[in-house]
């Protein structure tokens, strides 16, 4: 049934449905991480024997004018040829990226900015 003339049906819909859109990047975020979490594990592992640097690196952004930090796996190395193997398998595919769904989880950006951002590079 539709709402009547006069009724505060659409600012109400406008009040909820930001809410409910960042409920589902936060969730979906979480289920992701989650999920992938055997895949990310390994990752670091493999990366972890190449090399002593430090696993993550993070990287300062600007998402819609504000400030941001999000985390992704180290894919350069000095001088190993089997780091810099699974660094050019991590960029291909877009592994590299996917610890800044954090960014999703905290409600920093949602999961279209992180896409986008994930394309970019």
């Amino acid at each position: 049934m539709l709402p009547h003339r006069g009724s505060s049906w659409p600012f109400a819909m406008k009040r909820i449905l930001p809410i409910c859109r960042s409920l589902f990047d936060r969730v979906a975020a979480l289920l992701l991480l989650i999920m992938l979490a055997p895949s990310l594990a390994l990752v670091a592992f493999l990366l972890r024997t190449n090399t002593d640097e430090p696993i993550l690196v993070t990287d300062d952004l600007v998402a819609d004018g504000t400030p941001l930090r999000t985390y992704r796996f180290r894919t350069t190395g000095r001088g190993i040829s089997a780091f810099r193997s699974i660094g050019y398998f991590l960029r291909l595919y877009s592994v590299d990226e996917l610890p800044g769904l954090w960014a999703v989880v905290r409600g920093w950006i949602s999961l279209t900015q992180f896409f986008r951002l994930a394309r970019v590079r």
